[in-house]
């Protein structure tokens, strides 16, 4: 399945998650999707191994940073390893008016409640309901074949 589910080429983003104390956690995904407009919803998938999903179990919240083309090292970073948090000064983010962790620079930013939680297999689908946007210019970070991509020019 992983071979065929790769020739689907996705956008790329943080998940960002904050534990008990308030510190930041990072996880890299593809399986954002929008579930609805009214009201706001998304889907996530999250590994029951990750940081992250025992964060958004205790916490209901996370934040969603969509990622630049030019954020790979970001990317690539937040998906080796969680022990990303708030001392780790090589993941750019921003707390200005949110109460979830933007990664800096990205293109667009969601900050969501967990509005539901559903098992299948190894990883949990989050229903998130979005409380906050932010959207900036630039190029997204695509995903297809096990590797990083651009959006060719026209």
């Amino acid at each position: 399945m992983r071979l065929v589910m790769g020739k689907f080429a996705t956008g790329v983003v943080v998940v960002t998650t904050v534990d008990k104390i308030g510190r930041p956690h990072f996880m890299t995904a593809n399986s954002l999707t929008s579930v609805s407009l009214l009201p706001p919803l998304i889907l996530i998938s999250v590994g029951h191994e990750r940081q992250s999903f025992k964060f958004l179990e205790e916490t209901g919240r996370f934040g969603i940073s969509i990622l630049r083309s030019d954020q790979q090292a970001i990317a690539l970073q937040s998906s080796q390893s969680e022990k990303n948090d708030c001392e780790d000064a090589s993941v750019p983010y921003d707390l200005d008016s949110h109460s979830m962790p933007m990664i800096s620079g990205c293109l667009g930013f969601l900050e969501c409640l967990v509005e539901n939680q559903h098992t299948y297999g190894d990883h949990s689908v989050f229903i998130g309901l979005v409380k906050k946007t932010k959207i900036y210019s630039g190029s997204p970070l695509l995903f297809f074949e096990g590797k990083w991509e651009e959006m060719a020019g026209d």
